[in-house]
C-alpha cells in the first residue's frame, strides 16, 4: 500500500493538482509510465502504464521509438517532456555503460577509444531528480563502467 501512496503522491507532484485543467486519460497513463519507468523496482501498480508503454509498437524501430516518445511527451510536464526520448529507447540500451561504450567509441588514426563526455542528454537523465536510485556510469581507463 505504501508504493502505491506514494507512486500517487508523485504522479500528484508531476501533474500538478493545482492546474486548472483536468488531465486527459492519455496523459495520467503517460506520467505514471515515466515514473514507472524512472524506477528500478518493479512494481505492480506500474502494470497499467507500463502496459500501455510496451503496446506502442511499430514494424520500424525508429517509428516506434518515435511514438513511444510521442505518447511520454503526453504527459505535461516541461522537465518529463525533455527525457522521454532516452526513456522511450531505455535506460539500458542508451546511458548505461554499454551504450555509453557503444556510442562514443571513436577511431583516430585507425586506434579506437571512447570519449570521455557523457552525452548532454544521458547528463540530463542523471541530473534528473527522480534518478538517483540509477547508477551513475564512471569513466576510466578510457571506458565506461557501471
Amino acid at each position: 500500500m505504501k508504493p502505491l501512496i506514494t507512486y500517487g503522491f508523485c504522479l500528484w507532484l508531476v501533474v500538478g493538482v493545482s492546474t486548472s485543467h483536468a488531465l486527459s486519460d492519455e496523459a495520467i497513463l503517460a506520467c505514471g509510465a515515466v515514473l514507472c519507468l524512472a524506477s528500478p523496482a518493479a512494481l505492480l501498480e506500474c502494470d497499467p502504464y507500463l502496459n500501455t508503454f510496451y503496446a506502442i509498437t511499430d514494424k520500424k524501430w525508429a517509428k516506434q521509438l518515435q511514438k513511444r516518445t510521442d505518447f511520454l511527451k503526453l504527459c505535461p510536464n516541461p522537465t518529463i517532456q525533455s527525457v522521454a526520448s532516452i526513456y522511450a529507447v531505455g535506460i539500458r540500451d542508451y546511458c548505461d555503460a554499454t551504450g555509453l561504450n557503444r556510442r562514443n567509441r571513436r577511431n583516430r588514426d585507425g586506434d579506437p577509444y571512447i570519449l570521455a563526455n557523457m552525452p548532454a542528454d544521458c547528463e540530463q537523465f542523471y541530473n534528473y531528480s527522480w534518478n538517483q536510485l540509477h547508477k551513475r556510469p564512471v569513466y576510466r581507463n578510457n571506458r565506461w563502467y557501471d
